[in-house]
Formats: C-alpha cells, sequence, structure tokens
C-alpha cells in the first residue's frame, strides 16, 4: 500500500504542528490527502508554519499539552485514526536554562496526550516522536540499536529518554489491554527549509549568509547524523502504516535516522552550505571549549527500518543540503513559501516537479 492509499481520507491529530517538522508534516499529509487537527503553541516569530501559511491547510487549535482536559477535550473531538505527537520542548541548550520547564512538557506533556488518545472511539495508532538523543550516549563508533540502553546527560535528552519509558509504560499497562498500537520514533539531526530556531546549526548559517557574513561555528568537530526532513517524516509515516496495518496491537520502536555517508562534522556541514548559497564567504570556525556538555559523536543504527519499513534516505549529504539551501534561497527572493513548499514535496515523492 502506498503512503498515498494508507492517509487518503484519514482523520490525523497532531501534536507540535507550529513547530518546524510538524508545519512540514501538515504540508506532507494534505498532499496524501488525510484531515489534520493540529494541537499546538502559538507559531512565535519567523517561522515554517508562518511562511507557508500553514494554518490555512489544517484545523488549528491552539492549546498546550501540558493542560490536560483542554487536550483530552480537542482530541476526542477530532476523533483521529491517527494521533501523532510532535509537541515538545526541542532544544539541547535551551534545557539547561529551563529545566523544568523542558521535564514538565517532554515528560508530563507526553504522559498527557498518551492518556488522552485512550479516551478515543477509534482507539487511535499512537505515534510518539522522541530523538536520537534518547540512548545513553557513550560516544562510541558503534550506532545505537532500538534495543541499547536509554539515558541522557543533558536536561533535553534526558527528557526523551524518560518519554520513551513513558511510552513504554502506557504501552504495556494500558495500549495493549485497549488493544491499541503505539510506536516512538528516533530521528537523528533534522535540516529543511523553514527552520529558524535558536541554536541550530543551518539557522545560524543561513542567518549569516542572507546578509552577507560569514558564519560563526562552535564545537566543529562534532559529528551528527543528518537528514533532511523529508526523509525523516516518510520514515515515520512507513511505519505508522506498518503498524496501523498489523493483524494485531503491538508496541515499536524505529530508528529513523540517515545512512553512515550522511554523517558530518559540523564543521564541514557549514563548507558545504556555504558553498550551496553561492558567493565567497566562508564559515569562521570559534572552536572553544564548551561549557555546557553536548555530545560530540552519536550514530544511529536504521537496519530495523530498512528491513522491516523498506525506508532508507533518499537524499544523500549533497542533496540535504542543496534541497535545505534552495528553500532559503526561494524564500528571501519573495517566492511563495507554500507552494514551494509543496514543490518540494511533490518532488520528494512522485519525483517530478511542478510549477510554481
Amino acid at each position: 500500500m502506498t503512503l498515498a492509499t494508507f492517509l487518503k481520507g484519514k482523520s490525523v491529530f497532531l501534536t507540535g504542528h507550529t513547530g518546524f517538522k510538524g508545519s512540514w508534516l501538515c504540508h506532507v499529509l494534505k498532499t496524501f490527502g488525510a484531515e489534520v487537527t493540529g494541537f499546538s503553541l502559538p507559531a512565535a516569530g519567523k517561522c515554517h508554519f508562518l511562511s507557508c501559511e500553514t494554518e490555512t491547510i489544517v484545523n488549528h487549535i491552539v492549546g498546550d499539552i501540558n493542560s490536560y482536559t483542554d487536550l483530552e477535550t480537542a482530541m476526542v473531538a477530532a476523533d483521529p485514526d491517527i494521533v501523532i505527537h510532535m509537541a515538545a520542548q526541542p532544544l539541547v541548550r535551551l534545557s539547561y536554562e529551563r529545566p523544568l520547564e523542558t521535564m514538565q512538557t517532554n515528560i508530563m506533556g507526553t504522559a498527557n496526550v498518551l492518556a488522552a488518545a485512550l479516551k478515543c472511539d477509534k482507539k487511535p495508532v499512537f505515534a510518539c516522536v522522541t530523538s536520537d538523543k534518547c540512548y545513553e550516549n557513550f560516544e562510541v563508533e558503534t550506532p545505537y540499536k532500538e534495543t541499547d540502553r536509554i539515558g541522557g546527560h543533558d536536561p533535553y535528552s534526558a527528557s526523551k529518554g524518560a518519554a520513551e519509558l513513558v511510552a513504554a509504560s502506557f504501552a504495556k499497562s494500558f495500549y495493549m489491554k485497549s488493544n491499541q498500537s503505539i510506536l516512538t520514533l528516533r530521528g537523528g539531526n533534522v535540516v529543511g527549509g523553514g527552520d529558524w530556531s535558536k541554536d541550530r546549526i543551518m539557522t545560524d548559517i543561513v542567518s549569516a549568509l542572507s546578509t552577507d557574513t560569514s558564519p560563526i561555528i562552535r564545537n566543529p568537530a562534532a559529528i551528527r547524523p543528518w537528514q533532511h526532513v523529508l526523509d525523516v517524516l516518510q520514515g515515520y509515516l512507513l511505519a505508522i502504516e506498518q503498524v496501523a496495518g498489523l493483524p494485531s496491537c503491538c508496541f515499536e520502536q524505529f530508528n529513523i535516522g540517515p545512512e553512515p555517508q550522511n554523517e558530518a562534522s559540523v564543521g564541514a556541514l557549514a563548507v558545504m552550505a556555504c558553498s550551496a548559497w553561492g558567493g565567497d564567504i566562508c564559515p569562521e570556525i570559534c572552536a572553544t571549549e564548551a561549557e555546557l556538555h553536548e555530545a560530540k559523536l552519536l550514530r544511529l543504527d536504521v537496519s530495523k527500518a530498512a528491513e522491516i519499513l523498506n525506508w532508507r534516505p533518499k537524499y544523500g549529504l549533497s542533496a540535504t543540503i542543496s534541497k535545505t539551501i534552495e528553500w532559503y534561497r526561494a524564500e528571501s527572493s519573495g517566492s511563495s513559501m507554500s507552494e514551494f513548499t509543496e514543490q518540494q514535496i511533490v518532488e520528494y515523492f512522485y519525483g517530478e516537479k511542478i510549477s510554481v
């Protein structure tokens, strides 16, 4: 079954739809004919959601997953076939500044969404998006498998590890008993057009390049598994389709990350992005001792997703960067970004360009 066949007419309840990945997912789901109800905090500042007028293609509900009553009311009214939980405090460095807020949202907020989905009549498939940083990271060469130990050094990573444990507890205690499938999805470092979040590498690079200045790169030697937003979203949706098609309920976990050749240091990524932008600007390396702990090496084993979902990233590292830079270039030139986003989605999934 193709994703288009699976998703057409499906009702999807999406938390965090005003975020970077959430907004892109709204447009992907629209392309495939799904009906989306989004529940999230208001979009703030410059972002994909506002640039692409995403509010016009979804049932847009402003709400906080930490407010259980509001969340349950909205979800039960939507009566979804699928619940995708993306709402989170997503930034490592901000988690040091706001550890309690990070823990509250990423742990108790996740518990709230899990509990609310149990109240829905259709017993929706539940997909909980966490992070590759949910693993106890020993910074070794061996990639992490879904069966490896959960952990986390910084507050963000710990909260994502805890969210995995909360999901597992709900799966074993409640979801299996209600014959309701659940899965957790662990992605790598996602890049793509429209991410202006603070302390994101591509945000820093594009912000500098758009003003003809050199991007300043901290922690240039850190190796990350980079992937385009459409690659990771395709993996998420294929995992949901797989679980939804099983004859009985299940609890699954999938790493949805890039292949080894997509790994690169932060410094190398910056050089490639500057080259894709064009001109003579080069990144400025500021390799100072980090005040806050950030992992320098993190790899995912995606063999389970390749074997079970028949999923592999479509874009290599070069295409990932060029497609991202193309989006920002179009935005800076005043193009309609909702149409440009649609063009990139159609090209990715159907292999053809459309006129904008």
